[in-house]
């Protein structure tokens, strides 16, 4: 059990990382030229993806950082996001999440060397920090 003001710190910690998202989503330029990442298909707005993925882990009772970085496990690919702005921000444990996470893209830039990993699937991959 943890006490109340870690509940409170990993709370508040989630709505960063919700905001975060967010705002890194919005800020994508698409092909067309508009503003705002959207989902193919559907065009909700991008961050309805990341929520999901949110929604899924806590209904499971993964830990906060299991939570934290799969609201955070496209932000590397798709926006400008960058790993020292997620370590600095959410720190090492969860950037070491999001870039075992996130897809074969990492690699062109080389960030998996950074852990030595190779991507592969969410729900794999968080079963370390469950």
């Amino acid at each position: 059990m943890i006490s109340m003001e870690q509940y409170k710190q990993e709370n508040e910690l989630i709505a960063r990382a919700i905001s975060f998202a967010a705002e890194k989503h919005s800020k994508v330029i698409n092909k067309d030229g508009t503003v705002g990442q959207k989902r193919k298909g559907s065009g909700l707005p991008y961050i309805v993806h990341p929520m999901e993925v949110w929604q899924i882990l806590r209904n499971n009772d993964c830990s906060a950082s299991a939570q934290i970085a799969g609201l955070l496990h496209d932000t590397l690919e798709d926006t400008d996001t960058t790993p020292d702005e997620i370590k600095a921000i959410f720190g090492e444990q969860i950037l070491s999440i999001v870039l075992t996470e996130s897809e074969d893209k990492l690699e062109m830039l080389s960030l998996n060397a950074l852990t030595n990993r190779q991507p592969r699937n969410f729900r794999a991959g968080i079963t370390g920090v469950l």
